[in-house]
């Protein structure tokens, strides 16, 4: 039996609310940014949840954040290409937050599992 990715039925539930809020703005989500984050989803199965927002020119863009430890996105541009950043922080001598490391860049889908992997920031 095929294991279904976690959180796909919130994912739905908001990709037809970017949807509907796009129209509104004169947005069009692109097809096949939507068909890439799903590609991304059916792949990483083991991923924590995301948040989803939709850019100007109509891609989707996963997000990841964290209070004190990262944030992270992932821009599905469509045709197995996306654009990612990964930020880690640490906690100075002070106790204020610093930024630890960057990494961003742009790849294919099949790419990028293994920086996610690198980075330890979003596999649960």
């Amino acid at each position: 039996m095929t294991k279904i990715p976690k959180y796909v039925d919130e994912y739905r539930e908001r990709i037809e609310e970017l949807r509907d809020i796009g129209s509104e703005e004169g947005i069009s989500m692109r097809q096949e940014s939507e068909k890439d984050f799903w590609s991304f989803i059916e792949t990483n199965r083991d991923i924590k949840k995301c948040g989803l927002a939709l850019l100007d020119a109509g891609s989707l863009s996963a997000l990841w954040t964290s209070k004190s430890e990262y944030r992270s996105a992932i821009r599905f541009f469509g045709r197995g290409k996306v654009q990612f950043t990964f930020i880690r922080y640490c906690k100075g001598e002070s106790g204020n937050m610093s930024v630890d490391f960057i990494d961003s860049g742009k790849c294919r889908i099949d790419e990028l599992r293994s920086k996610i992997i690198e980075f330890g920031l979003l596999i649960e």
